[in-house]
């Protein structure tokens, strides 16, 4: 289990409600994949991001990612995924994944500086929803070949 972030408290009692109107006027179609093992974050990324007209599939793990991923018969554009979680970290899933769809980007989230990532592939949790959806889009139009990760430094 994480240790708590001292910065935020990531609890939810009813759900929340993002208003969309206030994010960066991005919006984008593709399909992007959230791996995070903690329910309000999952949530609150997956309201955001679907409120932007993505296509937003979600697990709470990597061994559920992996599961959705070999069912989701089209392309998945992006995989954004918590660092650390129990059993499967983000680095492992996101290898795994590209193995089997080299096309697809990849965002790493963490709440922690452990284990050090340079800043052009993290998002430091936590983070607003005009910088998910800027750095989401940024991410997206990309166009290099092979793996792709994201900079997502604040």
């Amino acid at each position: 289990m994480k240790p708590p972030d001292s910065r935020i408290d990531w609890s939810v009692s009813k759900p929340v409600r993002v208003n969309i109107g206030s994010v960066a006027q991005v919006r984008g179609a593709q399909t992007i994949l959230i791996v995070e093992d903690e329910d309000a974050v999952r949530g609150l990324m997956h309201e955001i991001l679907r409120g932007l007209g993505y296509r937003v599939q979600v697990a709470r793990d990597g061994a559920e990612a992996l599961a959705l991923s070999q069912r989701h018969p089209d392309p998945i554009d992006l995989l954004l995924t918590d660092l650390i979680m129990p059993g499967m970290d983000g680095r492992e899933l996101a290898a795994r994944l590209q193995a089997a769809r080299p096309g697809m980007h990849v965002l790493f989230m963490s709440g922690y500086a452990e284990p050090p990532l340079p800043e052009d592939v993290l998002l430091q949790k936590p983070v607003t929803p005009d910088v998910i959806a800027r750095k989401v889009a940024a991410v997206l139009r990309r166009s290099t070949p092979g793996r792709r990760s994201a900079a997502l430094a604040g």
